[in-house]
């Protein structure tokens, strides 16, 4: 809205009692009275798009609005502070305007809403466009009406709310409720506890806030009398289900405590939101649907990592409550979208794919699941494992020679254990029982109070007293020790690298020409089966394999696989990969019985992707044996 016009509202706000003249409007601003019966047309359709106020126009009485107290002291905030919201703020209002708005709305009008010029709107635009997009919306402009945003209802609620998006990829569900008024979140809130307590129900923290929103805008948008639509055969199937019985209970409190009536559209709807709520209850009974996912998921997994995950009882129980929301979620058309999911792409990019790999492969499930839900199931099975190697973790195993006697020794011991929690001391021993203690037994390094010969297990002379100096001396040692055996591997990469399967240089338009010529080329080789290209391709199409960094990782099914094998790639152009540039690629064919050399492939892509420089160095190569050698130094 222009300042005259916000100057007016503010005017309707304030003088309640008193209803205004258009006439004297006019005289007193040195307006038309045309200029100012545009400017009420103007606010009509802000209050429309904002508010459930009424403009009321009465002949021989005057022009005033119909509003609750609540409502107008929030309004009457947001008068005063429109011109300091952030430009996050204001894409995001924007957003809200545009989705809950039954007419067509003009940059200028949003650009005098917020003081600002058309092309800063029309670059939130822009912005807005593309995430509309995820939720299988469209923002329409016609020349000489406006803007507006076309799709389902469900569509439209769904994006409304993840409005917190907008705002940043990490934002709490919660930072949107300032869009609703203070007394609808406080009642909602009162009857989500009430059902909660009534009907035994335990909501985790953010199924709870995620139901909030929810009745919210369906309160919202029932008042606006845009209600979604529901086919009768789906109310009768829901009416059957106990969560149905719930949510009456539930929007009963909230038609007698807000003055509002839900059609049964609604009730259903809101149903399905009950339904897919994830509940941390323990006495929950597993479907026969979810019990068959499972085993399959699980069993697919087993089979592809060589992971015994169907041991794992914390993965179990947590993989069970977790899926029953996925599947009704799928069930109920409610897609959600993963704010980690770039990052876990990069930092378990083996697992992510796994995953995906497994889940495509399913007979249980009708669809496949998106990215975003793969994301969240690869911190389950990622948690697993690293339970797993915490568990089966080995410390370093040392010996004490020591010259003083057993007492010295065992206190020197006692220090050692306590000051380093990574070693187990197996032995303290005098110096002439060192070689036949060796004979018998394994040790990974020695440290000793008094000079010995030399043997193949590294060690270090220090003095029985283990001061400040000396425990620097021991740590130093140890680290060293750790380096020298890290270095000592080759490279997991280069080892799987043949110096004919390296390209520099390479000049192609999409990513897809990359991956089909690396497939191709294993393929010709003899390294993989017929299959193994086109799996490489379906992987490739239903995400894209980039992990950061300008690093792209394609991988296909590894039953497709005779020999363990990488190709690479070394683009001439950068190429876009899904959301990221990639400069680098490395096509990774791996057997499920090479578990740990895959492992090791993926640890050192995480050296490199912390690395820009080490990037830069493999894109300088003058040929493959330098991209090997350049490698190694990683």
């Amino acid at each position: 809205m222009k300042a005259r016009q916000i100057e007016l509202l503010k005017r309707l706000l304030t003088e309640q009692d008193m209803p205004l003249i258009v006439e004297q409007i006019a005289a007193n601003a040195n307006y038309s009275e045309k200029t100012i019966r545009n400017d009420l047309h103007a606010i009509e359709a802000y209050l429309q798009s904002w508010s459930t106020a009424k403009l009321v126009r009465k002949p021989g009485v005057g022009v005033y609005l119909e509003i609750g107290e609540t409502e107008r002291q929030q309004l009457y905030e947001v008068m005063f502070q429109v011109n300091h919201v952030s430009d996050e703020e204001r894409l995001l209002e924007i957003a809200h305007h545009l989705l809950v708005s039954k007419q067509p709305m003009t940059l200028q009008t949003f650009a005098n809403t917020y003081f600002v010029d058309r092309s800063v709107i029309k670059r939130d635009f822009e912005a807005l466009e593309k995430w509309l997009h995820t939720f299988n919306l469209s923002l329409i402009s016609k020349r000489g009406t406006g803007n507006s945003i076309t799709g389902s209802e469900l569509a439209k609620r769904n994006a409304l709310a993840h409005l917190s998006q907008l705002i940043s990829p990490q934002a709490e569900r919660n930072s949107i409720l300032h869009l609703f008024l203070p007394h609808e979140i406080s009642t909602v809130k009162q009857a989500l506890q009430k059902m909660q307590q009534s009907y035994q129900l335990s909501f985790i923290d953010e199924a709870f806030e995620s139901l909030m929103i929810h009745a919210l805008i369906m309160i919202k948008r029932t008042r606006q009398q845009t209600n979604v639509f529901v086919e009768e055969a789906e109310t009768q199937h829901i009416s059957e289900k106990p969560e149905f019985h719930e949510t009456l209970s539930f929007l009963a409190t909230l038609e007698d405590k807000l003055a509002i009536r839900f059609p049964i559209e609604e009730k259903t709807y809101f149903t399905w939101h009950v339904i897919s709520a994830k509940r941390s209850l323990t006495n929950r009974t597993a479907s026969e649907e979810l019990e068959n996912v499972m085993h399959e998921l699980i069993t697919k997994l087993n089979e592809f990592t060589l992971v015994a995950f169907d041991e794992d009882a914390i993965l179990m129980e947590g993989l069970e409550l977790h899926m029953q929301a996925v599947l009704n979620r799928l069930t109920y058309g409610f897609p959600i979208t993963n704010p980690l999911l770039a990052d876990i792409k990069k930092m378990y990019p083996y697992m992510f794919g796994m995953v995906l790999l497994a889940t495509e492969e399913l007979t249980t499930l009708q669809t496949q699941l998106p990215e975003d839900e793969i994301a969240y199931l690869t911190l389950h099975f990622q948690a697993s494992v690293e339970r797993r190697e915490k568990k089966n973790h080995q410390k370093k195993q040392g010996i004490i020679v020591c010259h003083l006697g057993v007492g010295t020794s065992h206190l020197l011991q006692a220090k050692l254990e306590q000051q380093f929690k990574d070693i187990d001391i197996i032995a303290c021993i005098g110096e002439a029982e060192l070689q036949p203690y060796l004979s018998s037994a394994e040790a990974d390094f020695i440290i000793s109070t008094t000079p010995i010969q030399e043997t193949s297990i590294p060690s270090i002379l220090i003095s029985p007293l283990l001061n400040q100096h000396e425990q620097a001396r021991v740590a130093n040692f140890l680290q060293s020790q750790q380096k020298e055996s890290s270095s000592q591997s080759k490279s997991p990469i280069a080892a799987l690298l043949p110096v004919d399967s390296i390209f520099l240089s390479v000049q192609k338009t999409h990513r897809f020409e990359v991956v089909e010529m690396l497939a191709n080329h294993l393929l010709d080789k003899g390294y993989v089966k017929e299959s193994y290209p086109h799996s490489v391709m379906q992987r490739e199409q239903v995400s894209a394999t980039s992990i950061g960094s300008g690093i792209a990782l394609p991988h296909g099914n590894p039953k497709a696989v005779l020999q363990p094998v990488m190709a690479a790639a070394i683009l001439e152009n950068p190429l876009p990969w899904g959301d990221e540039w990639v400069s680098v690629v490395f096509l990774l064919a791996t057997m499920n019985e090479e578990q740990n050399q895959t492992k090791g492939v993926f640890g050192q892509l995480a050296v490199l992707s912390d690395k820009p420089e080490k990037i830069t160095a493999l894109q300088t190569a003058s040929d493959p044996s330098d991209f090997l050698e350049k490698l190694h130094s990683t």
